[in-house]
């Protein structure tokens, strides 16, 4: 007696391993002597399927297929213990076809389909039988294919393979097969024709009727599909989870614009999306070669761009006559530095900016490494104001010294003197020497940010922090020696540290604004060139030709938004410089004024007890300020308001904002691509540097010293700064009641 079984059959969905996900799920009876085509015609009934699809089941962790008599009598042997027989249904096709329905379920037990293929249909016939099957027959010689290379996935299921189909090239048609073939998930090879006019893909399993034929059409490019075959008479060619044809050039395909919107977009990133988009697996290095080849796509190649560096530097020194371009190699003619500077930017620093050069350089991260240089300044605004950069091999006193040399040879033409011009920066490897050897006549000083994070080695709390932080910013010997005092009281160690006598670096006019030998304009931290470096971080990892123009792109464009901006500025001074007196004069005080004569004034601050002596004939006031900022202090301001003076005529036009616009005025000429004229190589082609690669994983982000804190801590025991609960060994507060 037969056994009455129900068939849980699941349709609609997509199988994932051994999980069959998506869709819905039928259940219904039969009985187990039931044949191959009543368990077909029964799965479409219950089911109302439309489509094309092969049947499967799943024994000891693997699917099979389920195509003839013998097979449902295998399914339900081995599902003789259990009252429910599991059987998934997968689509193969988007059209049904009623008189092929019985392969398509998976193959006969009594008759076998070959669909049929015309070997020697010409292009030209199938164009005029395509013609008149434009009726509704052209199913019979068409598969819908559901993915195109070319279109967005979740729309390409209106595209199709077709005789009359055409392709600019080759290589775009075996892309086209190739992703149709992995969407709809069979295998194919090409072989080209004895004529080399054509090539043909079957598919890769024996026998299987499933082919397309397209040649060049003429002379040229151009190939166009003559005859196509569109259905398979196989169906072991079925793959779960990897794909043969799955390359890496078709990873790129399909990943390239991501990455064009998303640089940092990573292999493991493109291994997951591909699985999920297509179900395809693909290995972790396979997706970073597809990813290393959309770069290369977008951004150009390594070896090239080393290889146009001299070509560039050709280009921008004809552009921009004045400018300066050096490049420097070593043995085998490989790459050791190159060096820019902007004849637009020498002439705005010239023409405007505050005389306090910033200099900074920190690491790239592309695949051959090196040190990006950079000195800027500050415009009349305080607002950044590149002046050259370079890149080198590493960095130390020979780098140092030869970009200062750049940078000083630059200037040449004009008549400056160094002497007013001030350097700061932090005391990086061979900076302290080189800017010794170079600059000998300008100041240099330290940033306090810097000076603050080698302290912490000595003295960590905030407090001593805020001590150092105002005795740098101190702008009278009296100030200074005042929180000297304080501080040796405090932290004996910290006050040794600060004193330094035999260190030559922490000298007082080095870091103390009251010692200092010029005006630094209240510029005490080197922060400018770290805003630099954080503007140009998407670069770093670029080939240097896109590195060095991206640069200077980056230029063009801050330079035209500031134009704008002081075009735009009504005042007659900059905003920044207004802000600040604004500021200082609305400061409390509680000041009395004693009048020595029209131009002198005795100021007493009743809250310190300290008097200052204003003087508007050499414009200056003994509290420092006047003199290091180069903007009134609060003594000044309230003895022009007693005098009703006005007191914008004691600002300094270097702040003014006709004196921002022809910081401006200079403007960058563009760089033509190609460039018209051809550039006489005399060092021929530049190979790649040699890199001295370190062990284990290249970083990408720079790795803090232990005086960098990211935060203070404060215990939630204690509430003392510096340490947390964990280190804490003070006793526990009390319970609030």
């Amino acid at each position: 007696m037969d056994r009455s079984v129900r068939i849980i059959c699941s349709h609609g969905g997509n199988l994932n391993g051994l999980d069959y996900e998506g869709g819905e799920s039928q259940i219904f009876s039969a009985h187990e002597s039931i044949t191959f085509e009543n368990l077909r015609n029964l799965i479409i009934q219950r089911c109302s399927i439309h489509y094309e699809f092969i049947l499967k089941s799943v024994s000891n962790g693997r699917y099979f297929l389920i195509d003839s008599d013998e097979a449902c009598n295998y399914i339900f042997e081995i599902n003789s213990q259990s009252r429910y027989v599991n059987i998934f249904v997968i689509q193969i096709a988007t059209n049904f076809d009623n008189r092929n329905s019985q392969y398509f379920a998976g193959g006969s037990s009594s008759q076998q389909f070959v669909p049929s293929f015309q070997q020697n249909q010409s292009s030209d016939e199938s164009d005029a039988d395509n013609d008149d099957e434009d009726d509704g027959n052209s199913d019979d010689l068409v598969e819908n294919i559901e993915y195109d290379l070319d279109d967005n996935i979740d729309n390409a299921s209106t595209r199709e393979l077709f005789i009359g189909q055409e392709f600019s090239s080759r290589s775009e048609f075996r892309s086209f097969v190739s992703n149709v073939a992995i969407e709809r998930n069979f295998s194919c090879s090409a072989s080209s024709m004895n004529n080399s006019r054509g090539i043909i893909y079957t598919c890769d399993q024996p026998n299987c009727s499933w082919r397309v034929y397209a040649r060049s059409i003429g002379n040229g490019n151009i190939v166009k599909i003559s005859t196509l075959e569109s259905r398979h008479s196989c169906f072991s060619a079925l793959t779960i989870g990897r794909h043969r044809l799955a390359s890496a050039a078709w990873i790129k395909s399909r990943i390239i614009d991501i990455i064009r919107d998303n640089q940092s977009y990573s292999a493991a990133q493109i291994v997951k999306d591909i699985y999920r988009e297509h179900r395809v697996h693909v290995t972790y290095s396979k997706a970073w070669r597809a990813r290393e080849m959309s770069l290369a796509e977008i951004n150009g190649s390594y070896v090239e761009a080393y290889g146009s560096l001299e070509e560039y530097g050709f280009r921008i020194l004809e552009t921009n006559p004045g400018s300066r371009f050096f490049l420097k190699t070593v043995e085998n003619n490989s790459f050791q530095r190159v060096y820019i500077c902007f004849k637009a930017c020498i002439d705005g620093f010239l023409r405007g900016c505050l005389p306090v050069i910033s200099t900074d350089a920190t690491f790239l991260s592309s695949k051959y490494q090196g040190i990006l240089f950079i000195a800027c300044a500050h415009d009349p605004n305080y607002q950044l104001y590149p002046i050259a950069y370079a890149v080198a091999e590493g960095e130390n006193n020979d780098s140092w010294a030869w970009f200062l040399n750049a940078v000083r040879i630059s200037f040449e033409s004009s008549s400056i003197d160094w002497n007013l011009i001030s350097f700061i920066s932090d005391k990086q490897k061979g900076l302290i020497n080189a800017m010794r050897a170079i600059f000998p006549e300008s100041p240099h000083f330290f940033c306090i940010q810097h000076f603050k994070q080698n302290m912490k080695q000595v003295a960590r709390e905030k407090t001593f922090q805020n001590l150092l932080d105002s005795l740098a910013r101190s702008y009278n010997p009296t100030d200074a020696e005042h929180l000297f005092d304080i501080i040796k009281v405090e932290n004996m160690r910290l006050y040794d540290w600060l004193i330094g006598v035999n260190d030559e670096n922490r000298r007082f006019e080095h870091w103390i604004t009251a010692y200092a030998p010029c005006p630094r304009l209240d510029i005490n931290t080197s922060n400018l060139a770290e805003c630099f470096n954080n503007w140009i971080k998407k670069l770093r990892d670029k080939p240097i030709t896109t590195l060095l123009d991206g640069i200077r792109a980056k230029i063009i464009t801050l330079h035209d938004k500031n134009r704008n901006a002081a075009a735009n500025i009504e005042t007659n001074f900059c905003p920044r410089m207004l802000k600040t007196m604004a500021r200082i004069s609305n400061e409390r005080n509680y000041l009395e004024i004693l009048a020595i004569d029209g131009n002198t004034y005795e100021v007493v601050d009743r809250a310190t007890s300290r008097t200052y002596v204003v003087r508007f004939d050499d414009l200056s006031c003994t509290c420092g300020r006047w003199y290091h900022t180069n903007i009134p202090c609060i003594h000044v301001c309230f003895v022009c308001r007693y005098n009703n003076y006005n007191i914008e005529g004691l600002y300094d036009t270097r702040f003014s904002t006709a004196n921002l616009r022809s910081v401006y005025e200079a403007r960058m000429e563009p760089i033509p691509v190609p460039y018209q004229i051809q550039a006489p190589l005399v060092r021929g082609e530049i190979g790649v540097p040699t890199v001295r690669r370190k062990a284990g994983r290249p970083k990408k982000n720079r790795i803090k010293s232990r005086e960098e804190s990211t935060r203070d801590l404060r215990c939630s025991t204690c509430l003392a700064m510096g340490h947390n609960r964990r280190s804490c060994t003070s006793q526990p507060r009390e319970p609030r009641e």
